[in-house]
């Protein structure tokens, strides 16, 4: 709550940003997903190009940076962590797209809208807007329900599933999607994406990535 309130309340940003670490390898995962989750008819990007883009452009980036404070190179510490990092950004990516090849869960699935923006009245009071952003917003073929896919990586799977049904965000988010007009499909929640951040070595022990249905009711 406090870093909403200082980042999108109060406008404030760090004065400056790792390049590396758990949110960055998320945000990178994520925009490359981004890429390839988008309704049909758009261009669309296969991930693994996608996260080789990303990580040359944000290279860039940090070099630039280096360039800004005076440092003639990214610092070495700092570009071999970002390095090892994308290795495994690339293999996360990687086999990911091989998952759904295999599984064929996309298959189910028609994209209504990536990163979309929503609102709706918050009820009792009509000056008021409830907003929220969605990954990709879906609709299943099988059953005609409407979900969105919100991707995440994590660690573990058990420490996220957990504590799921409580997430405060999906709860929000869920509410203004059941709010949205009545002649669109009903939305019965959120479809986690989950990719573990783990190299897939000889030692690691799958699985690697897992969808999750939640849902809420009305009451919820």
């Amino acid at each position: 709550r406090r870093r909403w309130w200082l980042t999108y309340f109060r406008n404030l940003h760090p004065r400056t940003e790792s390049a590396t670490g758990v949110r960055e390898i998320g945000n990178r995962v994520h925009r490359a997903l981004e890429a390839w989750y988008v309704p049909e008819g758009q261009p669309r990007t296969d991930p693994r190009n996608a996260i080789e883009r990303i990580l040359s452009d944000d290279l860039i980036n940090l070099a630039n940076a280096a360039v800004a404070v005076g440092r003639d190179e990214i610092d070495p510490t700092v570009l071999a962590e970002y390095r090892k990092e994308a290795d495994l950004q690339r293999i996360m990516v990687e086999g990911y797209v091989q998952w759904i090849a295999v599984t064929g869960l996309d298959s189910d699935l028609v994209v209504v809208g990536p990163e979309a923006y929503v609102e709706a009245p918050l009820p009792g009071l009509e000056d008021v807007l409830l907003i929220a952003r969605l990954d990709v917003r879906v609709l299943r073929v099988s059953d005609g329900l409407r979900l969105w896919l919100e991707h995440k990586t994590l660690a573990s799977f058990a420490q996220k599933l957990a504590t799921v049904h409580l997430d405060e965000q999906v709860l929000h988010q869920t509410l203004v999607e059941s709010l949205q007009p009545s002649d669109q499909p009903r939305v019965v929640g959120v479809l986690y994406n989950l990719l573990r951040r783990v190299k897939r070595g000889p030692t690691a022990k799958p699985p690697f990535y897992r969808r999750e249905e939640i849902r809420h009711n009305v009451h919820t």
